[in-house]
């Protein structure tokens, strides 16, 4: 259907008048009811104007309609029956000048305060600084208080081999009474040594005693060898040993050195 620009001037009081009613014809087409007698000043060569409820319900555009204009309720628009059949009226007229632009609104209110964002990744490590300047001399410290220093008294050196062993003792006195031992057994592949200090009130500090575990022969039970400073004796304990009990006793003067303050 084409569409054509009409100037239409119906008073208000005709277009407002709506469509009475609609029935259908011999044809099938949608029947209608005039809108009204249109005002012979406003329109010319239009016989009458009628209104349908839809572009369906327009009835054949013949030689008898032609000039016949329909309103068309379903998409308010206008129809006339021209010699090329229904046309549609343009009754848009030309856009108007673009108005002046409206004063500026009140601000908004402030929005919400929006969730704290997620921590950044950690910095590079910055460059190493300079360093600084040297402080000043500290001022010196009082003197201390309490505990003597102490020396060594006497000192006392055995060594000797036994039957396939090697027997060490070492004992050490000090000035201030203290006793420091040590002992060795040791066979031909295997080693073993012992030490301990002795505070004068200590039991131990009168005779120098010091244990050494080290087996002489492997059985069930395990053998250890005791050392005295006083006697300078030597004896080997181990219940299930043929050698248990065996005692040796360093000689002074042969297997050992003693020093004397």
């Amino acid at each position: 259907m084409q569409k054509i620009a009409l100037t239409i001037a119906f008073s208000a009081a005709t277009i407002a008048c709506g469509t009475a009613g609609k029935g259908t014809d011999a044809t099938g087409k949608g029947s209608s009811t005039p809108l009204g007698t249109p005002d012979a000043t406003a329109v010319e060569s239009l016989a009458n104007a009628w209104a349908v409820a839809s572009e369906d319900d327009l009835p054949e555009c013949d030689t008898a309609r032609r000039g016949q204009l329909y309103f068309v309720e379903s998409d308010d628009t206008f129809r006339v029956c021209r010699a090329t059949g229904w046309a549609e009226i343009d009754l848009k007229g030309a856009d108007g000048a673009t108005g002046a632009k409206g004063a500026t609104g009140a601000a908004g209110a402030a929005g919400a305060t929006g969730a704290t964002g997620a921590a950044g990744a950690t910095g590079a490590t910055g460059a190493k600084g300079a360093t600084g300047a040297k402080g000043a001399t500290g001022a010196a410290g009082g003197s201390g208080s309490g505990g003597g220093g102490f020396d060594i008294a006497a000192k006392l050196d055995c060594a000797a081999y036994k039957q396939g062993w090697y027997l060490e003792y070492t004992g050490v006195r000090f000035t201030n009474n203290m006793l420091f031992v040590s002992c060795v057994a040791s066979g031909s592949t295997m080693q073993s040594s012992a030490s301990t200090i002795y505070s004068e009130a200590q039991a131990g500090s009168d005779d120098g005693y010091c244990a050494v575990t080290f087996d002489t022969d492997g059985t069930a039970s395990y053998g250890y060898w005791e050392f005295t400073y006083t006697n300078l004796e030597v004896i080997y304990k181990d219940p299930g040993s043929p050698y248990n009990g065996f005692t040796f006793q360093f000689d002074l003067a042969a297997d050992c050195v003693e020093i004397s303050q």
